[in-house]
């Protein structure tokens, strides 16, 4: 049935109808806002945020349709959304990685793709914040080992089998990149390296003078003491130097004694040395540790030393 509707009789009707979609599309637009902002909070929702949206969606009268479209719409967007702050944080975090503070350029680039992936400069700021905090404790971390690296060694020793132990429980107890690491303990034994090489310049000079004078004269003895401030050794180290060159040099001084005194008493009753002789000789010789050359040395000495006797008598 054809129904004559005058037109001032639809105008009221369809305003009303437009009134009441426009009141509806604001709810969903309303609903939307608070359902976005939920996820971007927290994802999944917990309980609690599920329950407080369920009453809203009641408050707003909305279509259980529309608000499922709604929300499936929005949690799609918000969930790529999320896949890009990731993908931001990754860049992030490689640039942060390769130099810190990020270089400019990186910081050019890593503004060139927030625009790309459309993310909001205050999110990105919170990434960074992050981002920043966690460097800083690494760092932290990395100066802490650096300490205990440099304590155990004091730059100047290689550390024990014990001391590399808790070195490396403690490196790994913090967390620290087997990288990182590596590139610490290489600075540190450099150093080390150095000091050990200093200390073996040291020790043969000073083997060097012990051997011409014990002891030693003023004049070496000062020549010393200047290389030891340039090569950055301690008191106690060159002590510890001396110490032990000067027992080398008096033992080996002994050994030349003892055998200088062994063969120049068998020179006395042989001029010629007999073959069981000489071999009772290269016997004690290899007893000494002494050298050919120092017992060469030693034998011309006292031949020398003989002729010039005879040739007084």
């Amino acid at each position: 049935q054809h129904l004559d509707l005058r037109n001032e009789d639809t105008v009221p009707v369809e305003a009303r109808i437009e009134k009441e979609l426009r009141e509806y599309q604001a709810k969903l637009d309303e609903y939307e806002e608070i359902f976005k902002n939920s996820l971007l909070q927290e994802y999944p929702l917990s309980d609690a945020a599920s329950s407080f949206l369920k009453k809203t969606k009641e408050r707003l009268e909305l279509r259980s349709l529309d608000a499922s479209s709604l929300e499936a719409r929005v949690r799609a967007n918000v969930e790529q959304y999320r896949q890009d702050l990731d993908t931001y944080e990754q860049l992030l975090n490689k640039a942060a990685e390769e130099s810190y503070p990020i270089s400019e350029r990186s910081r050019i680039e890593l503004e060139s793709e927030r625009q790309k992936l459309d993310l909001s400069e205050l999110d990105v700021a919170s990434i960074e914040s992050k981002i920043s905090a966690m460097v800083q404790t690494y760092r932290q971390k990395l100066s802490q080992y650096e300490q205990a690296m440099i304590e155990a060694t004091e730059r100047k020793r290689f550390p024990d089998n014990a001391a590399k132990q808790r070195l490396q429980n403690m490196w790994r107890t913090l967390e620290l990149k087997e990288t990182d690491v590596k590139k610490i303990d290489t600075a540190v034994y450099f150093q080390v390296e150095q000091h050990q090489k200093n200390l073996d310049e040291y020790e043969k000079a000073y083997s060097e003078a012990a051997n011409q004078n014990i002891p030693l004269n003023s004049e070496d003895a000062q020549a010393l003491k200047r290389l030891k401030n340039e090569l950055g050794i301690s008191d106690k180290e060159a002590r510890n130097i001396a110490q032990l060159v000067t027992e080398e040099v008096r033992s080996y001084l002994d050994k030349v004694k003892q055998y200088e005194q062994v063969l120049s008493s068998s020179m006395k009753y042989e001029q010629n040395l007999s073959p069981s002789t000489r071999d009772d000789l290269q016997r004690l010789q290899s007893i000494l540790e002494l050298p050919d050359d120092i017992v060469r040395g030693i034998e011309a000495r006292i031949v020398a030393k003989r002729i010039g006797e005879s040739n007084s008598l």
